[in-house]
Parts: structure tokens; C-alpha cells; sequence
């Protein structure tokens, strides 16, 4: 980890969080966040909706049982 690395992170979370608060206060929110460019430290899966998540579970369950892409990819910049 780099030596600056958790700073540039606690700083990327109040970011996010910032402009989540601003957008859901000017009624813009649409809480979906994209996979490819999320931190770890948000729900990317979940922000697809209810039925989404249970249907990526279910394929991951069936497709994935031992977890190898959840392990090897584990997401965030």
C-alpha cells in the first residue's frame, strides 16, 4: 500500500459522500454505481436493485461456488 494511499481513500469516501448527499438533496439521485470504476468501500452490486443483486448471487452460487472472482478480483481502484 502506498504511503498515501489511505488518505487518498478517506478523502475519496467524504467525496462520494458529499455528492450523494448534494444529488439526493436537489432530488438527482440515482444511486447506481458503476462496477468497473467503484471503491471498495461502496456497494456497487446492490445499487442495481433488489432483483438484480438476488440474480448476480444465484449466478455467482452457480457459476462461481468456490468464490475465484469474488478473491482474485476484488474491485476498487
Amino acid at each position: 500500500m502506498c504511503i498515501h494511499e489511505h488518505h487518498v481513500k478517506a478523502d475519496a469516501a467524504t467525496l462520494v459522500a458529499a455528492l450523494d448527499n448534494f444529488t439526493a438533496a436537489v432530488q438527482l439521485m440515482k444511486h447506481l454505481e458503476g462496477l468497473t470504476f467503484a471503491y471498495d468501500f461502496q456497494d456497487s452490486i446492490t445499487s442495481y436493485g433488489t432483483a438484480s443483486h438476488q440474480k448476480l448471487r444465484k449466478t455467482s452460487a452457480k457459476d462461481d461456488a468456490e468464490g475465484s472472482f469474488q478473491k482474485g478480483v476484488p474491485g476498487g481502484f
